[in-house]
C-alpha cells in the first residue's frame, strides 16, 4: 500500500511539472504577431525609384583631325540642275567598304538608348521632319564637286563608375579617319527641282519632290592619307 501511495505521489508531481512547461510554452498562445524592430535603428530606408531620380543615358561624341581629302568630281557638261536626294545629314551620298567582309560606311552615331548602371530614361527616337508635298534636298555646288575629308563615324565603349559602386558600359561615338582601302560611294541624283527654298542651315533646299531619281556610283581606293579626285559618271539628260 505504501509503494502505490509513493508512486501515484510521483505522477502528480510530474502531471505538474508538464502543465507548469505547457504554460510557459504557450503563454503568448492566441497573441498577434509583431514584427521584431530591434534592429530598424541600423537599417537603411530604400526609397522607391521616381522618374525625376533617374539618369537620362547621354552620348558624346569625339573628332579626330583629318588625313584624307576625296573630292568627288561631276562633269560641268552633265551637272546642270543637280540635286542630290535623300541625303544623309553630314554628306550628300552613301559610301561602302569594299574590303574584308563589306561593310557600310556611316557619318552619323545612330540612335540607340543605352543605360550604363542598368537603368535610364530615353528620350524617343527622333522621327522624319513633316514635309507634306516637299523633300529636303542638297544642291550640287558651282564647282560640280563633292568634298569628303575621309572620316567615318566609329563607335566604342567606356567603362562608367555607377552610383552604386559597379561598373557599367557608356557608348561613345569617334569621328575618325577611315582606314585606307577600296570604297564605293553612291549618289541618289534628281534633276531641276521646283519651288525651291532654302532650309535652316544653308545647304539643304526645301523643294517640290522629285518623282525621277537615278543612281550613280564609283569606285576608288582610298590612299592611307592624302587627296584624292575621283570622277563620278553621270548620264547626260
Amino acid at each position: 500500500m505504501r509503494d502505490r501511495a509513493r508512486v501515484k505521489r510521483e505522477i502528480s508531481r510530474t502531471a505538474a511539472l508538464l502543465a507548469l512547461v505547457f504554460l510557459v510554452a504557450c503563454g503568448r498562445c492566441g497573441a498577434p504577431a509583431t514584427r521584431d524592430t530591434s534592429a530598424d535603428e541600423h537599417s537603411i530606408p530604400v526609397a522607391p525609384p521616381s522618374a525625376a531620380a533617374v539618369p537620362v543615358a547621354v552620348e558624346r561624341t569625339v573628332e579626330r583631325p583629318s588625313i584624307h581629302r576625296v573630292t568627288f568630281r561631276f562633269a560641268p557638261s552633265k551637272a546642270a540642275g543637280i540635286v542630290f536626294v535623300e541625303a544623309p545629314p553630314r554628306l550628300p551620298f552613301s559610301l561602302d567598304y569594299l574590303g574584308g567582309k563589306g561593310s557600310q560606311v556611316s557619318f552619323e552615331l545612330p540612335y540607340q538608348c543605352t543605360c550604363p548602371c542598368g537603368r535610364c530614361a530615353c528620350p524617343p527616337p527622333p522621327g522624319p521632319p513633316e514635309l507634306g508635298d516637299k523633300a529636303l534636298l542638297q544642291l550640287l555646288d558651282s564647282g560640280s564637286q563633292v568634298a569628303w575629308d575621309g572620316r567615318q563615324m566609329q563607335i566604342l565603349w567606356q567603362e562608367v563608375k555607377c552610383p552604386d559602386g559597379a561598373r557599367g558600359k557608356a557608348r561613345q561615338g569617334s569621328f575618325e579617319p577611315a582606314p585606307a582601302g577600296h570604297y564605293r560611294a553612291s549618289f541618289n541624283i534628281g534633276r531641276n527641282p521646283s519651288g525651291c527654298t532654302p532650309a535652316p542651315g544653308g545647304k539643304l533646299q526645301l523643294c517640290a519632290k522629285v518623282t525621277e531619281v537615278d543612281l550613280a556610283s564609283v569606285e576608288f581606293d582610298l590612299p592611307k592619307e592624302g587627296e584624292l579626285a575621283v570622277d563620278v559618271p553621270v548620264a547626260a539628260k
